[in-house]
């Protein structure tokens, strides 16, 4: 749908609130991968194309141990 119709999902989760700052929309989508995917603290991650490793960052913040695979 159009911008503002339900959930937004580009390289961030806007979820429709386009006053969002970009950060907070980031942290959205990464904490919206966390639950869907079903991660707790002490579970292992594998990223493969983490690109620059905010995904990783992130996820290791909270507690959840976290390798990433990319091309250099």
């Amino acid at each position: 749908g159009a911008y503002g119709q339900g959930r937004d999902l580009t390289e961030a989760l806007f979820d429709g609130d386009r006053t969002k700052p970009f950060a907070q929309a980031l942290e959205d989508k990464f904490d919206k991968f966390i639950e869907l995917l079903d991660l707790r603290p002490g579970d292992t991650l594998l990223d493969v194309g983490c690109g620059y490793g905010e995904f990783l960052a992130h996820v290791r913040k909270r507690g959840i141990v976290a390798r990433g695979l990319g091309l250099r």
